[in-house]
């Protein structure tokens, strides 16, 4: 994986729209959309606008229940890897949903400001969650004191969180930069502030750290903390900031979505633009695939959610 994206460095990226993907509506919304995921089992999408959280079942995009949070903007949602729980981020607290009975079953909180991202760590019941205030907390399920927590790693508002699959190290981005966290510890790992950094995700092999950050797509090696690229010049930049970024489960496309309306599927080996989708008509302020890698769902400041099938697509 590393080699591959060190390749892309002489990489020429020509701009192409992709064919054969879709996309399907799956609903509009009186709301801006701020958040999709996917269930861990893939059979459910859930929807993060304000007012609560909209599921719909897959494939065939039914809407299938809600969890109701009136007047409540509501910034992430997140599924425990089990499938039974969601956290959903939102004014000062998270609050956590028993998916089969669709019901509050506790909080997390309050904190200071919102809570713009919440996360679960992969097979704990633990709840990354990154604040308004610039805290980054890490809070078991049902415990009344957090594992730990710090308002050293961002001066400003945490807007984003990922964590790695193997559940080891975590990443914060927001308006003064991005950290790199020991997620056992709570110990800063790494901290770039040399540019504002919108969005974070982790490749499936845990190797990299990808970045939005203003209209560019950067990579970082993990291990070392080493900016593999980062630069326009490279080719994976888009003509908006990016809001969102999402690896497919099975390493085979990068996907970022952005303020210019739409979303960029890159190949992960040597950087090459594999399609541009284009369906909304607004900010597309996240994206999400589903655990089989099938589905890319995408949700914006248009109020709408689309769905693209990438079974039979070859880009």
């Amino acid at each position: 994986m590393r080699i591959g994206w060190m390749l892309m460095l002489g990489v020429a990226v020509l701009s192409v729209t992709a064919t054969g993907i879709g996309p399907q509506e799956v609903d509009r919304f009186r709301h801006v959309v701020n958040d999709v995921a996917f269930s861990p089992s893939g059979e459910s999408l859930a929807v993060a606008v304000q007012g609560g959280v909209q599921l719909y079942s897959v494939p065939d995009w039914e809407h299938i229940g809600d969890f109701p949070m009136p007047m409540q903007h509501v910034y992430s949602v997140s599924f425990s890897s089990d499938g039974k729980l969601v956290a959903t981020g939102t004014g000062g607290r998270v609050d956590l949903w028993e998916v089969a009975t669709q019901e509050k079953v506790g909080s997390i909180g309050p904190f200071l400001g919102n809570v713009m991202a919440a996360a679960f760590v992969p097979d704990r019941q633990q709840v990354l969650i990154g604040t308004a205030s610039g805290e980054v907390v890490l809070w078991p399920v049902g415990a009344e004191v957090p594992v730990w927590r710090s308002d050293e790693g961002h001066t400003s508002f945490v807007r984003n969180l990922a964590v790695s699959v193997d559940g080891t190290l975590a990443a914060s981005s927001g308006f003064d930069g991005t950290v790199l966290w020991n997620l056992e510890t709570g110990e800063i790992v790494h901290v770039s502030t040399r540019v504002r950094a919108w969005t974070v995700t982790f490749s499936p092999d845990g190797f990299l750290l990808i970045i939005g950050t203003g209209k560019i797509v950067q990579a970082w090696d993990t291990s070392a903390w080493l900016e593999i690229f980062g630069e326009r010049r490279h080719g994976l930049w888009h003509d908006g900031c990016i809001w969102s970024v999402a690896f497919a489960p099975n390493g085979s496309v990068l996907a970022s979505a952005s303020q210019d309306h739409t979303i960029r599927l890159w190949d992960p080996l040597d950087g090459r633009l594999r399609a541009t989708l284009e369906a909304h008509e607004d900010n597309v302020w996240s994206v999400a695939f589903s655990p089989n890698s099938r589905w890319l769902a995408s949700g914006g400041g248009d109020r709408r959610v689309f769905v693209w099938d990438l079974h039979d697509w070859e880009g």
